[in-house]
């Protein structure tokens, strides 16, 4: 016992070592993923309705943003820039969802003999091959992986924008392109909702546009963040902004309803982007109240918000745990464990413990994960040092 808790006290100052060390970044930017990796949780962990309504209006699109207000032209200064860029989001993206759901799917009928999926899901030998080659190839995903969605789409948008912007930066009329590109996605974001074709074309086509519109909005605010960086909001005037926005959003949930992105059902585009920017501004501006009056609780969910990716692929198993401590608890059938993504009729504040379990165990987890891999690349780099000064020595 004390070796694990020595082994996690090394983990941990591994972390706060690597905060010390890793340059300055946009507490903003951390603080609105940290409280919409929490809100996707709970939007999983069977909350009210209401809240869900809420959440929804605005969390998945804010991610696809982000991503968005982070793009950089750099990406694109030449041919090795853009295979940079692509490496690393294959690295950062790719891999983790096809590792993820290549994990769930190759586990499946053991998850069956442990309860964690019902006895209908056993599936064939041709049905995991033939699964995994859907997962490599169209952006398919497993029941726990379900939320991996947003990496594959992130993924495509990404280099698919970055591809495009190479191609056309030395192009004239790039800039006409360039609008009459993104007045297409709109328009074909609306002509998918309204058609209700989300869930029928593949490749996840039906959500590429509308996800594609929220990246570039987040470029578009970037441009104007750098604009107006230096100009400072007092206090009392950007609490009123915060309950403004938020009035707003509960508004737009009760009256309207929220936004199912990963289905496209967008209500309409103007409504999305609307309780999009609402939901953006709502959580920046919170970021710098709490990062002024509160900067404890400002740097835990900016933990969360640069750790983002163990959440999105091992939440739905952690919150497998939870389960069987309410059914361990109420001496109830294990059977119940199946219950996706979680067990509905318990308490009904218990959508709290899905949501700590949820955020916690795969941080918790990670902190040793990423200490092993820190010592493991060291010593490889070690290793590469000294066989290149001996292969230098005997030369």
């Amino acid at each position: 016992m004390k070796l694990k808790i020595n082994f996690l006290n090394l983990g941990i100052n591994m972390e706060l070592n690597n905060l010390k060390n890793t340059p300055s970044r946009d507490y903003h930017l951390d603080f609105a993923k940290g409280i919409c990796i929490i809100l996707m949780v709970i939007g999983h962990s069977s909350a009210p309705i209401w809240l869900h309504e809420w959440l929804s209006t605005f969390h998945m699109a804010v991610f696809f943003m982000a991503s968005g207000f982070l793009w950089k032209l750099k990406n694109i200064d030449d041919i090795n820039s853009l295979l940079k860029y692509i490496w690393k989001k294959i690295k950062s993206l790719y891999i983790p969802y096809v590792l993820c759901n290549g994990l769930f799917l190759v586990l499946n009928n053991f998850l069956v003999i442990i309860h964690i999926y019902p006895e209908t899901s056993v599936l064939s030998t041709y049905q995991i091959m033939t699964g995994l080659l859907l997962i490599l190839l169209t952006g398919n995903s497993t029941i726990l992986g379900g939320a991996t969605w947003f990496l594959s789409v992130l993924f495509l948008i990404t280099i698919l924008h970055a591809i495009y912007s190479f191609i056309l930066k030395n192009f004239k009329y790039k800039n006409i392109i360039d609008f009459i590109l993104v007045i297409f996605c709109i328009v074909m974001a609306e002509v998918i909702n309204q058609l209700s074709l989300g869930f029928v074309l593949p490749l996840r086509i039906g959500i590429l546009f509308s996800v594609y519109v929220l990246y570039r909005l987040g470029m578009i605010i970037k441009l104007i963040y750098d604009k107006l960086e230096n100009i400072t909001i007092g206090g009392g005037y950007q609490l009123i902004i915060v309950i403004a926005l938020l009035g707003i959003l509960i508004i737009c949930s009760i009256f309207i309803g929220g936004v199912e992105l990963n289905s496209g059902k967008i209500v309409n585009i103007a409504y999305l982007l609307f309780v999009s920017i609402c939901g953006w501004g709502f959580l920046w501006v919170t970021a710098s109240i709490l990062h002024k009056y509160m900067n404890v609780i400002c740097k835990i969910i900016g933990y969360f918000g640069r750790n983002t990716l163990p959440i999105v692929l091992w939440h739905f198993i952690a919150m497998k745990f939870v389960s069987y401590i309410w059914i361990s608890t109420n001496n109830l059938s294990i059977l119940l464990l199946a219950s996706f993504p979680v067990i509905e009729n318990t308490t009904y504040w218990f959508w709290t413990c899905y949501t700590v379990g949820g955020v916690f165990i795969p941080i918790l987890v990670n902190i040793p994960y990423k200490f092993v891999k820190q010592i493991l690349y060291e010593r490889l780099k070690s290793m590469l040092i000294k066989s290149r000064s001996s292969n230098e020595n005997s030369l």
